[in-house]
């Protein structure tokens, strides 16, 4: 039911189509035309190709590499995802839980200090108390019912929180956290052994690590293919107005004249500087 969770799994999904797409080159292209001469009977100009970029398939490698180490990154970070999930949902459900037991101690203590206020009012119709004596026993009570009040209001906003971590509304009814709040640990993990096993097991610092790891890739590819253009192959036949038949091929490539990728190779170069630096303050 989490709206999180869903999201996290939808963009499973999308690293999975861009892995498939990564595999896969650009389809050719067919063309066709028919051009009819202005004067005379002649037949129509017909000419047919067929092209293909040769550019997907000198990146194809590159682009499967990146687009796996992408899903690998994903799945890790949903793994983090499910972990802050379950860490928050506990949480949550003690805090519900605590929150019941501190309402029902409360009642008890505001039906036991309505009962004193009470039995204060028969010891001063009697004359056993004073004014003074009895004041405090009906501020007492009062005292007890505000803060009844407020743990109710504390439990029921526990209750909701852990609601929402379920992704149900406030007033679910399969919402319970009525159980008896555990015992404290005997023993305690030392900082040094914690250290080492995040080190190890947080997915949320594999997820970082795998993307630096992955623009660093991403980088290298950038400079390596920065002077490639557009590399089209075509095949192409035409048949001339007086019948002449043609066929040949050609290719088709970009210059870098203009523009040598240096905004391309300058953009990986900030995102890995980003990812390292995300990876380390994460760390």
């Amino acid at each position: 039911h989490n709206p999180r969770m869903r999201m996290l799994y939808a963009e499973l999904g999308l690293a999975q189509a861009e892995l498939i797409d990564a595999t896969r080159i650009s389809n050719p292209s067919f063309d066709w035309n028919r051009l009819k001469p202005n004067q005379g009977n002649l037949p129509a100009k017909l000419s047919f190709g067929l092209s293909q970029s040769v550019t997907d398939l000198l990146m194809l490698g590159a682009r499967r590499n990146f687009a796996a180490g992408v899903r690998t990154r994903t799945q890790q970070e949903i793994s983090a995802a499910v972990g802050a999930l379950i860490f928050d949902a506990e949480s949550a459900y003690w805090n519900c839980a605590a929150s019941e037991q501190v309402r029902s101690m409360r009642q008890l203590v505001a039906e036991s200090a309505k009962t004193s206020s009470a039995l204060a009012e028969r010891f001063f119709a009697a004359g056993n108390i004073n004014k003074v004596q009895l004041a405090n026993e009906n501020a007492a009570a009062a005292e007890a019912q505000v803060a009844l009040k407020h743990a109710e209001a504390e439990a029921l906003a526990a209750r909701a929180e852990l609601s929402q971590t379920f992704g149900l509304v406030a007033t679910d009814a399969r919402v319970k956290c009525g159980a008896v709040l555990p015992d404290l640990p005997s023993k305690v993990d030392s900082a040094d052994s914690l250290f080492a096993l995040a080190a190890i097991q947080r997915s949320d610092l594999a997820a970082a690590r795998s993307h630096a790891t992955l623009l660093n890739e991403m980088l290298n590819s950038t400079k390596r293919w920065r002077w490639l253009g557009n590399l089209d192959f075509s095949a192409e036949r035409e048949r001339e107005t007086d019948g002449e038949k043609l066929r040949g091929i050609g290719f088709s490539l970009g210059l870098p004249i203009f523009n040598q990728g240096q905004a391309s190779v300058l953009r990986a170069q900030a995102m890995l500087e980003t990812a390292v630096a995300t990876r380390d303050q994460l760390a």
